[in-house]
């Protein structure tokens, strides 16, 4: 159960307060795309976010009701998730947040811009702060592009 609840924040980029909040009034589908539409806790912005189908599948199984357990006892189980799988990181619903920042959405050539709105930022400056790390992955696809226009 925290394992599907550490996989739909990685792919919907949801805090562990939304992840305990999200709920069916939270869906609203648009053009056959089933979105969350929530404010984030933190800050009362709201946001909306695609739900990508890894995190309707996980939301499916849990006929949209996700089993969310206390922050504390959510955290200690993640802990635990990583050593048992002999993670050398930290497993929390920040690094989650981050994964779908950093891989899902800008690994994807998603715009700053566009991934500061899904994620709820006031600005791309605190997007460009927290998330927006380049990976070497990403910069090579950029750079072998550039090869591509000079060809």
């Amino acid at each position: 159960k925290v394992r599907d609840c550490f996989i739909f924040s990685c792919y919907s980029g949801l805090a562990y307060a939304e992840i305990a909040a999200i709920n069916n009034d939270n869906i609203v589908v648009k053009n056959n795309i089933n979105w969350i539409s929530m404010k984030r806790k933190k800050t009362q912005r709201s946001f909306l976010i695609p739900m990508l189908p890894p995190a309707l599948a996980i939301w499916d199984k849990y006929e949209a009701n996700l089993p969310v357990l206390s922050n504390q006892k959510y955290n200690k189980n993640l802990k635990e998730l990583a050593t048992l799988l002999n993670l050398n990181v930290n497993l929390s619903t920040h690094l989650a947040r981050k994964t779908f920042t950093t891989t899902v959405l800008l690994g994807n050539n998603i715009p700053l811009k566009v991934a500061s709105t899904l994620l709820g930022h006031s600005n791309t400056r605190i997007t460009e702060k927290h998330y927006a790390e380049i990976t070497n992955d990403l910069l090579e696809q950029h750079v072998a592009s550039l090869f591509e226009i000079f060809k």
